[in-house]
């Protein structure tokens, strides 16, 4: 099976205080008008990462969201929470779709990270939705380990139960649940219960369990390695490997693009990257083509399909004098073969470039773009689209969130769904509207077989040019 992360959930998230459900294709495009919660989608997807990639601290891992990191700052829970009302539980997750590559039939489950935060007593919780059935498991601040609700405990018989063998077998895990005393299992791992322990939670002690840090009796090795006999392990980690492993995996590389690019300098000390992203402003766009020839030449392809006069040159500098690897981003002209510094021509290269670049680099991964069109010439605008169509619809498995304000840009796919390039159900069109009380809203916009839309856009968006022309 194959498995994406096809939709973003969000709940007291900022301007969407109803549960809301984004849907994710290979290309969604978000729209709407300034301040509508159009980033904010982006952001939740972030603040997910960044509290996936949180480490340890003190020996405990952080058991609430990391809101102020790298990846994103959101200040903190009082500043997230819908109307900074923190008696409201915080829910941000993703939906997932596993494939089956010999049917081709989907199966769908949700993951949710809840926390509350009230009188300064944080609780986390994840909601799991599998095989039509819900889990609940929660985790206490000083405890590691994830520990299934008592509600829940058929539901994860249930879902294991997909294996029509697993309880034909002796299996004293399965014994308890079935005969319910109340014996909860352990399950350890990070952000997920990735890991089912062999270890029982006994009845009465589930208290003392959520407020120590370690139970007396529970194991130390987070590894159920020893206990790859018992049916119930095996079952969940299958799940695991179909879920939650390609989940967590394309959370965190997960590419993202901010809505302002650095200007390349005239010259920069390389430094090596994490050869997959060229950062939220393209700060390691320079040192990412020095480390691969192969993606300049890929982003000097899209330079000339994208009828631009120039293509990229890098080149390094070494010696004593320089104190290290030096290296510069050229801009050589085609016809003439003159170079010059991406400096001297305008800054629409310095924001195009490195889109083109990750675009270009990304391999069955997520990649969200705040405003592509910045600084860009609509027609320039109009052939980013065809960038992320040949990305997203070629072996690279690529898909683009991509949050913007460029009339162009959609012209230009629903033209390519007209002359067949890419199928409408590839494409997501999404308008955020928010009303006067500051709640914000999701609209989807279809697109039928001739490139048009199938649905009426909100009033006041794409008729401002009708508007003034006098229609």
């Amino acid at each position: 099976m194959t498995a994406n992360i096809s939709g973003i959930i969000l709940e007291n998230f900022r301007s969407f205080p109803q549960s809301t459900k984004i849907p994710l294709r290979p290309i969604t495009l978000l729209y709407g008008q300034n301040s509508a919660g159009k980033s904010t989608v982006i952001k939740a997807l972030l603040l997910i990462q960044q509290t996936l990639a949180s480490n340890r601290r003190q020996g405990i891992e952080s058991s609430s969201f990391v809101f102020s990191g790298d990846s994103v700052d959101l200040g903190s829970f009082h500043a997230t929470i819908s109307n900074h009302d923190q008696n409201k539980i915080l829910r941000v997750g993703v939906e997932v779709t596993a494939t089956d590559s010999t049917t081709g039939s989907d199966e769908v489950g949700t993951i949710i990270w809840s926390q509350s935060d009230n009188n300064s007593s944080r609780s986390m919780s994840l909601e799991v939705t599998l095989r039509g059935h819900s889990l609940r498991f929660e985790r206490h601040p000083q405890n590691p380990r994830w520990l299934l609700t008592v509600d829940s405990v058929p539901s994860f018989l249930k879902v294991a139960a997909n294996d029509a063998t697993l309880f034909a077998h002796n299996d004293d895990m399965i014994e308890n649940l079935k005969s319910g005393l109340g014996y909860l299992p352990e399950f350890g791992g990070d952000r997920f219960p990735l890991h089912l322990e062999q270890n029982l939670v006994p009845p009465g002690t589930r208290s003392h369990w959520l407020s120590a840090r370690n139970f007396p009796n529970h194991t130390q090795n987070d590894s159920d390695a020893g206990f790859t006999n018992s049916p119930l392990v095996r079952a969940w980690k299958e799940i695991c490997s179909t879920y939650w492993e390609p989940t967590r995996s394309q959370i965190r590389r997960l590419a993202h693009i901010g809505p302002l690019r650095q200007e390349p300098l005239r010259f920069d000390r390389y430094s090596p990257t994490s050869g997959t992203e060229v950062g939220s402003t393209g700060e390691e766009m320079l040192s990412l083509l020095h480390e691969k020839p192969n993606l300049v030449i890929k982003v000097n392809e899209y330079l000339a399909m994208m009828e631009l006069p120039y293509k990229v040159k890098v080149v390094a500098l070494t010696g004593a004098e320089t104190m290290g690897r030096v290296i510069y981003l050229a801009l050589v002209n085609r016809k003439t073969g003159l170079e010059l510094s991406p400096s001297d021509v305008g800054v629409g290269y310095s924001q195009v470039l490195p889109l083109i670049a990750q675009s270009t680099l990304a391999r069955n991964q997520l990649v969200s773009i705040e405003q592509p069109e910045l600084h860009l010439h609509p027609a320039m605008q109009a052939r980013l689209g065809d960038l992320f169509i040949s990305e997203a619809t070629g072996g690279s498995q690529t898909r683009f969130l991509i949050e913007t304000h460029s009339e162009s840009l959609m012209l230009r796919i629903l033209r390519r769904v007209r002359e067949g390039h890419v199928r409408p159900e590839d494409v997501q069109v999404i308008y955020i509207d928010q009303d006067m009380s500051g709640t914000s809203s999701v609209h989807e916009i279809p697109i039928d077989m001739n490139g048009d839309f199938s649905a009426e856009w909100p009033s006041g968006f794409f008729d401002e040019r009708l508007e003034e022309l006098g229609f």
